[in-house]
């Protein structure tokens, strides 16, 4: 879906033979997110982990039943500084997905997803001022089929196409980032886009956008810089297709909005962010989102140089940042 977040959108459960709609007909999770992060703005070879849960309410349709949803992407991921204005990164997904279908049935679906590969390139020149700064970035890339499609229930039935680990596609990213900070307060505005680049599965994901605005503080205590921001993202994505028709009760769009907040020491950063849905139009509204909530660890590699003032978030000398 990816303006960005990271919010990923995970995927786990099985088609049953009757009419029910199933969350990831609407998020497909499989296909992952498009979205980068504020860490895209250092200039620093970093490694990573992240952590993102999300639940979904479908109710009845037809003769099926509702069923609640947890899908969680557990993230590593890497960024390779190569000079001032590119970097090069990637990302690899592993998938925990639970559904309990009101019949009191229980079905789970691991795995790893599809691995992405990321180049991002700074467009607008570095600012100077200590004052104001801003900062434009636009990348692109390529999540690759990596994870499996062949899952299949403890009785040997396939799982879903849209329930499976992997996607079997090869899908174009596409992102831009703009961050405008004045003294200790700043706007960050992220947009993102995936969409089929090669249709290697009868099952194709419809592209997916996300946009995001996120406002915040910065406050160094000592050798900690904290950032505390409120946020709000939209969600949108297009029909799928199973090879011979798209679905009509796939795809949608959803608003959220929450806050969160981030703590740089040194040369690690720990993050933590919640959302809540505010308006959906998910399944022709059979399917419900639920809370969300993200966690995650960065580590700076490499010996400790000045940084720019505006590649915000870091980790960066404090002094840098608080500005």
């Amino acid at each position: 879906m990816k303006l960005l977040y990271s919010t990923l959108l995970l995927c786990g459960v099985q088609m049953l033979a009757s009419t029910s709609v199933h969350a990831c007909d609407i998020c497909g999770c499989a296909a992952g997110s498009t979205q980068t992060g504020l860490l895209a703005l250092t200039q620093k070879h970093i490694v990573g982990a992240r952590w993102y849960s999300q639940a979904y309410r479908s109710r009845p349709h037809g003769s099926g039943y509702g069923a609640l949803e947890h899908f969680q992407t557990a993230e590593l991921w890497g960024r390779w500084q190569i000079n001032r204005r590119l970097q090069l990164s990637g990302i690899v997904p592993l998938r925990y997905n639970q559904r309990t279908i009101d019949d009191g049935t229980h079905q789970n679906i691991n795995g790893l997803g599809d691995a992405s590969l990321w180049g991002h390139v700074s467009v607008l020149p570095f600012s100077k001022s200590r004052v104001w700064q801003h900062y434009l970035l636009v990348g692109t890339g390529a999540s690759l089929p990596t994870g499996a499609t062949n899952r299949t229930s403890a009785e040997g039935e396939a799982f879903h196409a849209n329930v499976q680990p992997g996607t079997g596609n090869v899908h174009a990213l596409f992102s831009a980032l703009y961050l405008f900070k004045y003294r200790s307060v700043g706007v960050l505005l992220e947009g993102a886009h995936q969409r089929l680049a090669v249709g290697l599965n009868e099952y194709r994901f419809g592209n997916r956008t996300t946009r995001s605005a996120r406002v915040f503080w910065t406050k160094s205590i000592k050798n900690t810089v904290w950032v505390p921001h409120l946020n709000a993202q939209h969600e949108k994505a297009r029909k799928d297709y199973d090879g011979s028709s798209y679905l009509s009760e796939s795809g949608g769009e959803a608003w959220f909005a929450g806050a969160g907040l981030d703590v740089f020491v040194g040369k690690m950063t720990l993050s933590a962010s919640t959302q809540i849905p505010v308006h959906s139009a998910l399944a022709q509204g059979f399917v419900t989102p639920r809370p969300r909530l993200q966690v995650g660890v960065a580590y700076a590699l490499g010996r400790t140089r000045k940084m720019q003032p505006v590649t915000i978030p870091t980790p960066i000398p404090t002094q840098d940042f608080a500005h």
